[in-house]
């Protein structure tokens, strides 16, 4: 029977990707209020005419990651995400 000892260490070819901050699609709706809830954001985001970047994106799961510029109904906002040590993985803050 093995041994801990013969398990394979993490090594930089098997170890899993840092986490990057960020936040989707539809919880950016949601933190404007441009969304009432989850369920109304991801709606929005699936009836169309929301871009990010000048293109349509119809998937409320689409991670922002900062510096895509979001356009709703004319109204464009510039996403910036700040990673804080009391902050976990996916909060951040939206200009």
């Amino acid at each position: 029977m093995p041994g801990p000892e013969d398990e394979t260490a993490p090594t930089p070819e098997n170890a899993a990707p840092a986490a990057r901050p960020h936040i989707t699609l539809a919880q950016f709706l949601k933190f404007q209020h441009i969304a009432g809830s989850g369920g109304q954001a991801k709606a929005r985001v699936r009836a169309g005419g929301i871009l990010v970047d000048g293109v349509e994106d119809l998937r409320p799961g689409r991670k922002l990651f900062g510096g895509e510029v979001v356009t709703v109904e004319g109204e464009q906002y510039e996403i910036s995400l700040a990673r804080d040590e009391d902050e976990t993985p996916g909060e951040g803050a939206v200009e």
